[in-house]
């Protein structure tokens, strides 16, 4: 994405595949939180994650804004980056049962 910051059309393109690739690293992540957690606390987890990210998603967009004004574009999407690969290898790692 940093490469084809000045054009629209690819930077567009990337990421919508970005966004889809995203989708699945979501679901895979929930689906590790629910064969990790036990039964009886399966309602509760999933309540608390979501409840979370319903209310982080607006938060972040508003720290996400502020960060853009001051880092600028390039830093910003650098970090997030990071923390999705982060998160991915955090995946791998989460031991089950």
């Amino acid at each position: 994405m940093l490469i084809f910051s000045s054009n629209m059309v690819i930077l567009i393109t990337l990421i919508f595949f970005f966004a889809i690739v995203t989708s699945i690293h979501n679901v895979l992540g929930e689906a590790k939180e629910q064969t990790a957690t036990a039964d009886s606390y399966l309602g509760r987890v999933m309540t608390t994650i979501r409840t979370s990210t319903q209310i982080g998603g607006p938060l972040m967009s508003v720290v996400a804004g502020v960060l853009l004004d001051h880092a600028g574009q390039n830093l910003l999407i650098s970090g997030c980056t990071l923390l999705i690969l982060l998160g991915g290898i955090n995946m791998l790692l989460v031991k089950e049962g």
